[in-house]
């Protein structure tokens, strides 16, 4: 197939266009990608976080109900006892439903336990309220599983933390690597058009450099010089047919 010159040089620029091109659509959905994937991550990780806050309100204020069911005997009490264990149930449930980590099942595992021996003491406290008899045990032991319930919920919420710490860190490798490995193709695909080019000038340049050394030859009257074999297949070719 016959290429002229112009040909061979747009077609070294078109190669080296191409070729930045693709180093930039790679790089850019490789980026896009992983940015997602971590957003994702990001976004379960925050999501544990409001769960676990709304958990440590309900409980706060279930501890709150309870005391003023005993001073007060409140006779709405109860009912916003039930309010507040509802709303407990459901930030512990959105909680179970996003963790999938270790540290945090092991959490939500101990806190399912102690939350259900906390409810066992309300309730001994509420029965016990009502019967008018003594309820200081009752009472001591509900506060110390109030406290160990919150202790938990504020080292689940310290995990879910530490989670997005270690995913920003995570994202942050991650340019690093993206940025020098675009960079170094980059420099991949420049080093690929500088030989494409230097390859294609030097098979322009030398056929144009024998024609030229030929014709000094020819004008200082060397006539017995052997013809010239040109390989192209471009102007200069055409032009010693």
């Amino acid at each position: 197939m016959k290429y002229s010159i112009s040909k061979k040089l747009w077609l070294s620029f078109l190669v080296s266009i191409v070729l930045m091109i693709l180093v930039s659509v790679i790089g850019s959905f490789a980026l896009l990608s992983v940015n997602n994937k971590y957003e994702n991550i990001l976004d379960r990780d925050v999501e544990r976080i409001v769960h676990a806050k709304n958990l440590e309100i309900a409980q706060k204020d279930l501890a709150t109900r309870v005391l003023e069911f005993v001073a007060m005997n409140k006779s709405t009490a109860k009912q916003e006892i039930e309010k507040e264990i509802e709303k407990g149930s459901v930030a512990a449930r959105g909680l179970i439903e996003l963790s999938q980590d270790p540290a945090s099942l092991e959490l939500l595992e101990d806190l399912k336990v102690k939350t259900e021996l906390l409810f066992e003491s309300n309730n001994l406290i509420m029965d016990l309220k009502t019967k008018g008899q003594d309820i200081s045990a009752a009472q001591l032991t509900s506060m110390n599983l109030n406290s160990e319930v919150l202790t938990i919920i504020a080292n689940i919420i310290e995990v879910q933390e530490q989670n997005i710490a270690n995913t920003r860190a995570e994202i942050g490798k991650f340019h690093k690597v993206a940025f020098i490995s675009m960079v170094s193709l980059a420099v991949l695909a420049i080093i690929v058009a500088l030989i494409l080019s230097t390859y294609l000038s030097r098979h322009i340049s030398k056929p144009v450099g024998e024609v030229t050394t030929a014709l000094e030859a020819v004008a200082q009257g060397n006539l017995t010089m052997q013809p010239l074999q040109i390989k192209n297949k471009d102007e200069i070719a055409s032009g010693l047919d």
